[in-house]
């Protein structure tokens, strides 16, 4: 069973560049990265979602805790506004979680 994670990031509008030019590069590491198992991106406007499929717990560390997303991580309260994330449950397969499932998910954090 893979580890599924959502997450939610207000960017700022005024940073909103930079933002996106990091949002790139991290979703282009993580695809790269051994034991990903798959990347989906929503949007409402300023607000960018990611939703990422995990072979496993150390695949998903792996990166959370490299110096990419260390990186960015590091500039997130300057180019956003919140952001939250969660491990999502559910008997759907990855491909099919809608994205209502993940925003609501997301809107008690």
């Amino acid at each position: 069973m893979s580890i599924i994670v959502a997450t939610r990031a207000y960017a700022r509008a005024s940073k909103f560049d930079t933002f996106f030019s990091i949002s790139v590069d991290i979703v282009n590491a993580m695809s790269d990265t051994p034991g990903n198992l798959g990347v989906r991106i929503n949007n409402q406007g300023l607000v960018w979602f990611t939703l990422t499929a995990w072979a496993s717990s150390a695949a998903l560390d792996a990166f959370v805790f490299g110096d990419r997303h260390r990186e960015a991580m590091e500039a997130v309260d300057e180019l956003t506004h919140s952001t939250a994330f969660a491990r999502v449950h559910t008997d759907l397969s990855f491909d099919q979680i809608p994205w209502a499932e993940v925003t609501e998910l997301l809107s008690t954090r």
